[in-house]
């Protein structure tokens, strides 16, 4: 008996692990319908679908938020990772929310960067989140994945 509740154990934290929900319910690997539906269901409306693998969501009612893009695995139609920006006039306890929810959401596995004045919570081998500031003050969270390189703009894409 505990044998098997070791394995399920095992299996749900696998499960959790796999599945890594990031901000407003995104989850890598989800479909381009699943994620739409879960933006549509945050107040999201699709703004753009023609710019090759990157497809953006635009608020409906919500000004602390610029945009969500969404990067596509265009081999799997699945997201390989996504972007939201924030309003650059957000506030600094707006902005300090949205750091914690990434603490509470990824265990406060996070390192700070200084040299590039960025936060990184390794969700995985190759899996990250990076929070860092645009030039017009803009807070902004990617959600990477270093296996898909070419598709946000930073190299081969690596085999799996």
């Amino acid at each position: 008996m505990k044998r098997l509740a070791l394995v399920l154990l095992l299996a749900a934290l696998g499960l959790g692990l796999h599945a890594q929900v990031g901000l407003y319910g995104i989850f890598y690997d989800a479909t381009l319908a699943e994620a739409d539906s879960i933006l549509n269901a945050e107040g999201f409306a699709v703004g753009n679908l023609n710019t090759g693998n990157l497809v953006s969501y635009y608020p409906l009612n919500n000004p602390k938020t610029d945009v969500v893009t969404l990067v596509m695995n265009p081999e799997t139609k699945t997201v390989a990772g996504w972007l939201v920006q924030y309003n650059a006039a957000n506030t600094e306890a707006e902005d300090n929310y949205v750091f914690f929810q990434l603490n509470k959401m990824h265990n406060d596995w996070f390192k700070e960067y200084e040299e590039t004045d960025q936060f990184v919570w390794f969700l995985n081998d190759t899996r990250t989140v990076h929070l860092v500031y645009r030039d017009n003050g803009a807070m902004t969270v990617l959600y990477y994945d270093s296996n898909y390189d070419p598709l946000f703009g930073t190299g081969d894409k690596k085999k799996k």
